[in-house]
């Protein structure tokens, strides 16, 4: 509340607080997971502005980006007008760094191997997409391709944002599947110059661990790949055989699903 007052007293936004109520608990353990989508499909019916930049709350934004959202008719036009995703490239900075708000401070740390492209260690295939040595040199936006399991934070039109698939709960899949659906709906992936994301990098979660780690249930894994296949049998269905292709069409097999982060 003492938050939400300081907030609205500099106008900087409106803040909505809602409750998601989930059912009584399941029989699944997969069931009782942590309903992560559901709960962004809730902050998107509450969003009142015509741009949502789909971000995870660690991350605090570049003093740039603060002033480019500030000034949002440029990212309006791009996003509304052309139909595009804006990536904000996302960093991760090693403990017990600060979090750097200027270009400058966070190529210190990048030059220094304190900070790097978000999870690009540990699951690639998540941000490198976004040429990360690129947008260094970059002084203009750019165009990049959809490559299986990237999963950019983007900045988009809120009305051409898809919903999140409520099937996938927990940990896994859950970002991964959205961003294959914005690719599949045809809104190309253009990559901002000069502004980024940053986040500290902290331990693995509970969810993961429950997930993929030592408290590992052989059975969400199944679980996990049953629900991938099924949703990309429906984006065939919405959009049709040739907006997946190759390696992102559906395995008729659980067991040869796509590797999970």
């Amino acid at each position: 509340r003492a938050m939400r007052g300081r907030l609205e007293a500099k106008g900087v936004c409106r803040m909505c607080v809602s409750l998601l109520f989930a059912r009584a608990p399941a029989a699944s353990n997969y069931d009782n997971q942590y309903p992560i989508n559901a709960l962004r499909n809730l902050a998107l019916a509450c969003a009142a502005a015509p741009l949502v930049f789909l971000v995870d709350v660690d991350f605090m934004p570049s003093a740039e980006l603060v002033a480019l959202c500030a000034k949002p008719d440029g990212l309006r036009a791009a996003a509304v007008c052309e139909g595009r995703a804006l990536v904000v490239p996302a960093f991760e900075v090693r403990a017990p760094q600060r979090l750097p708000a200027e270009r400058e401070g966070l190529r210190e740390l990048w030059d220094g191997t304190r900070a790097e492209g978000f999870h690009v260690s540990g699951f690639p295939s998540g941000h490198s997409p976004t040429d990360f040595e690129r947008w260094w040199a970059a002084t203009e936006a750019y165009d990049v391709e959809y490559a299986l399991n990237f999963e950019p934070y983007v900045i988009m039109e809120r009305a051409r944002v898809p919903p999140y698939d409520e099937r996938f709960r927990g940990y896994g899949m859950n970002k991964v599947s959205h961003l294959m659906e914005v690719a599949a709906a045809g809104l190309r992936f253009t990559v901002l110059p000069q502004v980024f994301i940053a986040a500290l990098e902290h331990p693995r979660s509970s969810a993961w661990a429950h997930a993929f780690g030592p408290l590992r249930d052989p059975s969400h894994s199944i679980r996990l790949a049953y629900i991938m296949a099924a949703f990309k049998r429906d984006l065939v269905a919405r959009y049709g055989p040739h907006v997946l292709g190759g390696s992102l069409l559906p395995p008729s097999d659980p067991s040869q699903a796509s590797p999970l982060p």
